[in-house]
């Protein structure tokens, strides 16, 4: 910890400046070790950080900050080992701290700097989750290998490192997040009750989030890929999972954390990665002929009766080789194989297995015999309890329910590619085709299987032109349509050449804004989730005006969860009105995706006039074809104060008074003389 001559304390973002005032002191003490302190490295590039002497050493504290040093200072953990790691750990030279930001811009070039702050987090979150793998056999790396940013480098990490990781990103973009340390009531890797673990929490919009990445990469490595389990999404499990140590900065999980919308987070990773990369579940096989092929699992898929298929691209021999791929499915997750292999657990996975994968699995002989049963459902050769079977059978009753047609091409400069066809989508300019494109590509010497989301008015399985895949699927326009056009490809004409339909592509960027909109405003409300928790879990007096954790039995007095406890008994207030029809329709997936876009619908009015255009909002209603819509809405508009409340609400700002006489709520008023006529006849 004092290994240095000289320590310089830098406040981030780091500038041009702080480099030529680190290297003048460098210059005057060529001799002397000078650590430089700073909080992370926002500012700082490879480029810059390359341009220091090499003398200079950072600390970059990230969520080991001096106030954790302290609070671990006399600390010895069970291994006997001390907690100077806090302090010595996130000391890099000069060299190592380049080759760190050299990954983190990798990832970073793939950021647009025009997308939210959510839209960066979740692209953060898939990168690492599937870039960097949890090892449990890496836990007795030492500390500065595997609690760090060096997971960046290796590639492998713990808990720890991936908090740290995550955080530095976000520190980067100007995201709030914070490093956590607790325990978790349950271990994911093993039998342990409670242990030690660290996580983050991140600010978006006034709110916090709870994300886990380390329980992500789990997922990831039973080949559940992109799952979104851990960010934010399920705030209940979260809550009874992870419990943060006294001195973190964020505590009572149940009364502070917020809820992302799956369903959100799930449209936005549509939009956002248009283009993903295999690299982690891209595997060479070698038979016991010596002949080798190569396999990259691209996640599973689930059949109408709940069966789960996973999905391989698939190619008999090495990239590179220009061989036909296709598309195969099987029961065995050979992901979930390959990592369970790495890490010893247990005695599940032997010797014979491996020889069974690769010359049963994966031969040839089952390959073309499920080819000649014209199906590319392969099997599994092992039962439920990973007995090797003699006969690998093939019955596919429910996989035609996950199957998608598929179709080889191979373009004049000799590079092969698959076209899958996944949907069809019926718009009011015809039909369009949805396709995954999935391509070997050689990057840097390194190959990683590239797929690619396109769209086309034309059926390209069908259509045997030269242009299809040497122009419209060319991997120069595939790029470019999926950066540009969110994978509208458009179509070749008569005479082959490309074009777009100018109709087509504002479809697709209204939806894509139509989602940004929602997302904007989407952490204005509870979650319904989190609406149903506020109703359910809390005793308001009145009276005394105190609210109390019916489980917790604390007093709640952060003045954001008060307004939306408030809020949300509000909203069960509204439904009132329809509660005499059907009162399970409260908590139902209805009501939550009306609740949604009713509340984006308000939101969008507010920041378009200045005020809730109630007028619009109900004409919008009563064309919508949840028949309760407009019963629901002529009751939220039926008064003044309702309006000014929701304003306030959503807002944080009082209403301004001329503004009410522009509620038009005399239209509701014979909007529910409507109704109420209506009700009287039935």
């Amino acid at each position: 910890m004092n290994d240095f001559d000289y320590k310089v304390h830098i406040v981030s973002p780091i500038k041009n400046a702080d480099i030529n005032f680190l290297n003048e002191i460098s210059r005057q003490y060529p001799n002397s070790k000078i650590l430089v302190e700073v909080n992370n490295t926002r500012g700082l590039s490879s480029t810059l950080a390359k341009a220091l002497k090499d003398n200079i050493y950072f600390r970059v504290a990230g969520g080991y900050t001096k106030e954790r040093v302290k609070i671990y200072k006399d600390v010895t953990f069970r291994d006997g080992s001390k907690a100077d790691y806090f302090y010595d750990s996130v000391i890099y030279s000069r060299n190592e701290l380049v080759n760190i930001l050299r990954e983190i811009e990798k990832i970073e070039n793939g950021i647009n700097s025009s997308w939210t702050d959510l839209q960066k987090v979740i692209y953060i979150y898939t990168i690492l989750e599937g870039e960097i793998m949890y090892d449990p056999k890496y836990e007795i790396q030492p500390s500065s290998e595997i609690r760090t940013l060096r997971g960046l480098l290796s590639k492998k990490t713990v808990c720890a490192g991936y908090s740290m990781i995550f955080k530095e990103l976000l520190d980067r973009q100007k995201i709030e997040c914070e490093y956590v340390e607790g325990v978790i009531n349950k271990d994911i890797n093993s039998n342990v009750k409670h242990r030690g673990h660290a996580w983050n929490i991140i600010t978006l919009n006034g709110r916090k989030y709870g994300v886990d990445l380390t329980h992500e990469n789990s997922n990831y490595r039973r080949g559940n890929f992109h799952t979104f389990n851990y960010l934010g999404t399920n705030k209940e499990s979260f809550c009874q999972s992870h419990y943060p140590y006294y001195f973190e900065e964020t505590q009572n999980y149940e009364d502070t954390l917020s809820e992302l919308d799956i369903n959100l987070i799930n449209k936005f990773y549509n939009l956002i990665l248009i283009d993903k990369e295999y690299k982690k579940t891209l595997y060479t096989i070698k038979r016991k002929d010596g002949s080798l092929c190569t396999i990259c699992h691209i996640g599973s898929i689930v059949s109408d009766d709940n069966k789960v298929y996973h999905r391989y691209f698939y190619l008999d021999g090495l990239p590179g080789t220009n061989k036909q791929p296709s598309i195969l499915y099987s029961d065995f997750n050979m992901t979930e194989f390959i990592y369970s292999k790495l890490h010893g657990k247990g005695q599940e996975y032997t010797h014979n297995m491996q020889y069974a994968i690769a010359n049963r699995l994966f031969s040839n002989k089952n390959i073309n015999d499920s080819k000649n049963r014209q199906t590319s459902y392969i099997g599994n050769p092992f039962d439920k309890n990973n007995n090797e079977v003699e006969n690998i059978e093939k019955d596919q009753k429910s996989m035609d329910d996950v199957y998608y047609p598929t179709k080889v091409f191979t373009r004049e400069d000799g590079s092969v590619f698959i076209l899958e066809h996944t949907y069809n989508v019926d718009t009011i300019y015809g039909m369009m085709y949805s396709y995954n494109v999935y391509e070997l590509i050689n990057n840097s010497g390194e190959y990683i299987l590239k797929t690619s989301t396109v769209c086309s008015e034309n059926n390209l399985i069908e259509d045997n032109r030269n242009c299809i895949p040497n122009i419209l699927l060319s991997r120069e326009h595939i790029n470019e349509s999926c950066e540009y056009y969110h994978g509208y490809i458009g179509y070749c004409d008569k005479n082959g050449n490309v074009l777009l339909n100018k109709d087509i592509f504002n479809i697709l960027e209204q939806s894509a804004e139509d989602i940004f909109r929602m997302e904007k405003y989407s952490f204005r409300i509870p979650s319904y989730s989190e609406l149903k928790h506020n109703l359910l879990d809390y005793d308001v007096n009145f009276k005394n005006r105190r609210v109390i954790n019916k489980y917790t039995k604390n007093e709640i007095t952060d003045k954001r969860k008060l307004k939306d406890i408030s809020f949300s008994r509000f909203w069960v207030q509204v439904l009132d009105v329809i509660s005499v029809y059907n009162s399970s329709y409260i908590f139902s997936e209805e009501i939550e995706n009306f609740y949604t876009n009713l509340f984006t619908s308000i939101s969008i009015s507010i920041e378009e006039n200045g005020y809730i255009d109630t007028k619009r909002i109900l004409e919008d209603m009563v064309s919508t074809k949840f028949i309760f819509a407009p019963m629901i809405v002529v009751n939220l508009f039926s008064s003044v104060d309702k309006v000014n409340y929701i304003y306030e609400y959503l807002t944080g700002n009082k209403p301004k008074k001329e503004h009410e006489a522009l509620y038009n709520l005399d239209y509701a008023s014979r909007l529910i003389g409507i109704f109420n006529n209506t009700n009287r006849r039935k």
